[in-house]
């Protein structure tokens, strides 16, 4: 990783806790200037969890970029409110530190997927939506890699304002159609009511409210 200098490397770990240990047991003592690092979260527990302690590194080890790998996406996460497990919160796309009242290190990349595979669970489409409105408010770079194993088929506040459609027939909720809420709860009733249906990663493609998303953070140069 060291040596390669001419790649630019993404590393992606679930195991923040362990980076500074692991440097150590293969001779690293300084980041690599052509290396990022993510960190992969489900959802906001794990997310106030893990965060806190990947932008301390980025403070600490000098990382020129960090950023986040929402896939698979189980659950909605509001980056502007990160709460972690033993102090106040913070806005880790804008940088700033309610615990201590100071501005702080912030995200620079954010990676939103859905799950794929024959137990994938759903993503709503909204959680990736407010992800992408977060980050194109706070500047930051959004890659939306894919809706999964299954894709959107019915936005009922679009496509049935007045609730009048019988989903019970052609889109009944079973192991092929997914009936989902805004808090992933399963049914008719709740919040921003969506159809789910299975698919393959191909026919649900990458494309959110018709648009792709591949944006990249910028490496440093020199």
């Amino acid at each position: 990783m060291v040596q390669c200098d001419r790649v630019e490397i993404q590393i992606v770990t679930k195991r923040i806790s362990v980076v500074e240990k692991r440097l150590a047991a293969i001779g690293v003592t300084t980041w690599p200037k052509h290396a990022g690092l993510l960190v992969t979260v489900c959802n906001q527990d794990e997310a106030g969890r893990d965060i806190p302690r990947l932008l301390a590194l980025k403070a600490k080890l000098g990382i020129p970029w960090v950023g986040v790998s929402a896939e698979p996406l189980l659950g909605p996460i509001d980056f502007t409110n990160i709460v972690p497990p033993d102090r106040y919160e913070m806005n880790a796309l804008h940088g700033f530190d309610f615990d201590q009242g100071t501005h702080c290190e912030r995200l620079d990349w954010i990676i939103v997927g859905g799950e794929s595979g024959p137990n994938a669970r759903p993503m709503h489409p909204d959680w990736a939506r407010a992800i992408r409105d977060q980050c194109a408010a706070a500047g930051t770079a959004f890659f939306f890699k894919q809706w999964g194993s299954w894709m959107p088929l019915i936005n009922r506040e679009i496509d049935d304002p007045d609730w009048r459609r019988d989903y019970s027939y052609r889109y009944a909720d079973n192991d092929r159609t997914r009936w989902l809420n805004l808090e992933g709860g399963r049914g008719f009733h709740g919040d921003r009511f969506h159809i789910m249906g299975r698919a393959s990663k191909a026919k649900a493609g990458r494309l959110l409210d018709g648009v792709t998303h591949d944006a990249m953070p910028e490496a440093p140069h020199g």
